[in-house]
């Protein structure tokens, strides 16, 4: 449960769309050429090729590195230590098992798990930990509504008529999906934030998304710099759209990484005071096309190099 990112429905059509994109620039350019030229990249620029943790198709379970360790697991626990002994790990997940809300389970249901799972114990107290402790983190990216294309600078790039009536559809969506965590008393403002770039266009969305929520329901954070539009930390395939020029080598990652992980687990036992408030939390971010391609990328483990592809 911890840490728990639901992928965008949004995601196929994206990609449909992205294969037309790709089947485009492949008739630009002969399969052979476009692969000299991004096999050509001068060796100061290489390093942008993003290497994962873990090579494709491996799933890197660390791959926020907000993994905790052993040893923070069993201070969760109530334990001593990791060299606590194998009666107190059976009773302290006993113990968890036991907090009233999601996941409670009988004594008897904790000792089938325990003789499931031997003498794995970590491994046991680090699922009882998730299932009661942890929380589910939304992600909902939205993309600025139609703007100023053809003016110079960023002032001056705000939303059309189209965009802002756009971004109104986007705001009442959101509060449809986001119904009950909005009205959930003394929740909304606290676990559901706005955060936007600081440009304009999607700064002026945030704005008109944010009137169509219940005020006092969210949290609106200060403009983000990291999710400014701009190229990947990444040249994309198979053609290198910039050639050999270098592009933004960190900004978009920063942001990725400062946004998209899971979420810590409770150091507080669950209570019958607290067993049946949602575990959930919401982060609504308006950013850019580039932006939400290279975090989709990011975020399912694929090569970032393919964001153009989406």
């Amino acid at each position: 449960r911890t840490g728990m990112l639901r992928r965008p429905l949004w995601l196929a059509g994206a990609l449909a769309a992205g294969i037309v994109v790709c089947a485009q620039h492949q008739q630009l350019m002969p399969h052979a050429k476009a692969t000299e030229r991004f096999s050509g990249l001068p060796p100061e620029l290489q390093p942008q090729q993003f290497a994962p943790a873990a090579p494709y198709p491996v799933w890197d379970t660390d791959w926020d590195h907000q993994t905790p360790t052993a040893a923070k697991l069993a201070k969760l626990a109530g334990l001593s230590g990791t060299s606590a002994s194998a009666e107190e790990y059976r009773h302290a997940i006993h113990q968890l098992y036991a907090e009233p809300g999601p996941g409670h389970k009988t004594s008897s249901e904790v000792d089938k798990l325990l003789n499931k799972y031997g003498d794995d114990l970590d491994k046991l107290l680090r699922k009882a930990l998730c299932v009661k402790r942890g929380s589910t983190r939304h992600l909902i990216l939205i993309r600025h509504g139609q703007y100023e294309d053809g003016r110079s600078s960023d002032e001056e790039q705000v939303l059309t008529p189209l965009g802002r009536h756009q971004a109104e559809l986007t705001g009442a969506r959101v509060r449809e999906m986001l119904r009950d965590a909005l009205a959930a008393p003394d929740r909304g403002s606290k676990h559901v934030r706005i955060h936007s770039s600081t440009m304009t266009r999607a700064k002026e969305t945030a704005d008109i998304v944010a009137a169509q929520l219940p005020d006092g329901a969210y949290t609106r954070l200060p403009p983000n710099p990291l999710l400014v539009e701009g190229s990947p930390p990444v040249h994309n395939i198979p053609v290198p759209l910039y050639g050999a020029r270098a592009v933004h080598t960190s900004l978009m990652e920063v942001g990725f990484r400062s946004l998209v992980k899971r979420l810590p687990l409770a150091s507080a036992p669950m209570t019958a005071e607290n067993a049946e408030t949602p575990r959930h939390e919401y982060d609504i971010i308006v950013c850019h096309a580039n932006v939400i391609r290279f975090f989709t990328m990011r975020a399912l483990q694929l090569p970032p190099e393919a964001w153009f592809r989406v």
